[in-house]
């Protein structure tokens, strides 16, 4: 028998209580428990794919958004049910769910795990109220640790909480604050998310950019180097830009993006890579709604028939950009056409900010924070 091929799943849920002001994701804050509820049936009308489902084995779901726990848990658990009669999971399937704080109770923390659901990752982003209520958030520290207490409780023991640099009126030593009082949560959290603060036009804080002192590019390179090095102390492994891990606790979901894996996205805005090409359902909920509810696949209530399939150079450059965030690094034998690339990437080995051995480039950690700048240039 052929071994299976490794799948993801992605379920976008754009529902929000108020928008971050940092934030340009699709998401709506108005809605409905109805509106909810068709969304839901939306998700799983969609969900059973038209492809050959047996030569497929998941790997990993994801409920990201948005602020998926506001779905529900009954919802929630109605999707999973949907996709575990629709696909095989891998006994090992990581199954995530995101949330905010603020945004489940410990009854429906209980209810996911017993749905399913194995790892949550809380956006706490600071533990400074002053930043928080900057950026916009909902939550405050206490609310966030509490949190923490409570998915715990609930018997959750693969946690990940989203942190943030380069905020309002941030210094290395809040940073590192955040990160001493996350690390010695008795050990509950296993993975870190740490994401430099972008201003995206059209956003709140872009909007209002002038009224914000933020840290210089050289105080955010500190703040950066400063937390990986105060991680790595703490027994995490940095194994991507922006991921931290304790070990066996890498994102299994992430690390197939990063690898150029396959997966399916579902419900507005979400994305996808099947068959070499990439596609997307359009950001709007009510159109996703309303096409699956008229009987619509992936297939058809996103772009898939309107996108080409990739050429070789576009397989190599997506592959180039996501193998390289990581530490693992990029495999030169999975390269279409390996030769541009090596003779780029000779600058980088050179200066000694890329390493080499049997075949696999990697760049340092010390290369991390400038890397966009260097996939540009590979690419």
């Amino acid at each position: 028998m052929p071994e299976k091929k490794p799948l993801s799943l992605y379920i976008h849920v754009p529902f929000c209580e108020s928008r971050c002001h940092y934030c340009d994701f699709y998401s709506n804050t108005n809605f409905s428990p109805e509106l909810k509820n068709r969304y839901t049936m939306a998700i799983m009308n969609t969900i059973a794919a038209p492809i050959n489902r047996e030569e497929y084995l998941i790997k990993s779901v994801y409920f990201g958004g948005g602020t998926p726990a506001l779905l529900g848990a009954v919802n929630i658990g109605n999707a999973l049910d949907k996709i575990k009669s629709s696909y095989l999971l891998d006994e090992n399937c990581e199954i995530t769910l995101e949330t905010n704080p603020n945004s489940a109770s410990e009854t429906d923390f209980i209810s996911l795990k017993n749905s399913g659901v194995n790892r949550i990752s809380v956006g706490v982003q600071s533990l400074n109220d002053d930043i928080l209520s900057q950026i916009g958030r909902s939550h405050n520290s206490t609310t966030a640790l509490e949190c923490i207490d409570m998915l715990s409780d609930s018997g959750f023991d693969n946690l990940s909480v989203d942190l943030m640099f380069g905020l309002p009126d941030q210094n290395c030593e809040m940073l590192l604050d955040d990160l001493d009082k996350i690390t010695t949560l008795e050990n509950k959290i296993s993975h870190i998310s740490m994401y430099d603060l972008k201003l995206e036009p059209g956003t709140v804080m872009y909007n209002k950019r002038n009224m914000f002192s933020f840290p210089d590019d050289d105080e955010e390179a500190d703040m950066y180097y400063a937390a990986s090095e105060f991680l790595a102390q703490k027994g995490f492994e940095h194994y991507e830009i922006s991921n931290f891990a304790k070990k066996g606790f890498r994102s299994v979901h992430n690390m197939n993006y990063w690898q150029s894996g396959d997966f399916l996205g579902f419900g507005a805005s979400a994305h996808s890579r099947y068959n070499n090409k990439l596609f997307s359902i359009s950001p709007d909920m009510h159109l996703f709604i309303e096409n699956a509810e008229k009987g619509g696949t992936i297939f058809t209530v996103s772009n898939y028939n309107d996108v080409k399939t990739m050429a070789d150079d576009e397989i190599d450059e997506v592959y180039i950009i996501m193998s390289l965030r990581t530490s693992d690094g990029l495999d030169i034998s999975r390269l279409k056409k390996p030769d541009e690339f090596l003779n780029k990437a000779s600058r980088f080995l050179n200066a000694g900010m890329m390493l080499e051995k049997d075949g696999n480039y990697r760049l340092l950690e010390k290369s991390f924070f400038v890397s966009n700048q260097i996939l540009s240039y590979l690419i």
